[in-house]
C-alpha cells in the first residue's frame, strides 16, 4: 500500500473545500432563482385576481338588475308577438282590440 504524504492530503483537503464552496454558490444561485420565480408567480397571481375582480364587477347583476332585464325581455317578447300577429293575421282586429 502506498503512503500518502502531507502534500497529497492538503491537496485533497483543498479540493474538498473548493467543491464545498462551489456547491454553496450553486445552491445560493438556485435559491435566488426560486425566490425570483416565486415573486414573479405572486405578481402574476395578483394581476389575475385584479382582472377577476374587474370581470366580476362588470358581470355583477344583483337582484334588481336581474328583475329589470327580465321585465325588458318580457316587454320585447310581447311586442314581437303582437307585431307578429298584426303582420301575419292582418290589422288591429287580430290583436283583440
Amino acid at each position: 500500500m502506498t503512503q500518502t504524504t502531507e502534500t497529497e492530503l492538503r491537496e485533497l483537503r483543498d479540493l474538498i473545500l473548493g467543491l464545498r464552496e462551489e456547491m454553496r454558490v450553486g445552491f445560493a444561485e438556485v435559491r435566488g432563482e426560486i425566490q425570483s420565480s416565486a415573486a414573479n408567480t405572486d405578481t402574476k397571481i395578483a394581476e389575475l385576481r385584479g382582472e377577476v375582480k374587474v370581470i366580476d364587477e362588470r358581470t355583477k347583476l344583483g337582484f334588481w338588475g336581474f328583475v329589470g332585464r327580465a321585465v325588458v325581455i318580457a316587454l320585447l317578447i310581447s311586442l314581437f308577438s303582437a307585431a307578429n300577429k298584426f303582420v301575419f293575421n292582418g290589422g288591429l282586429g287580430s290583436l283583440g282590440l
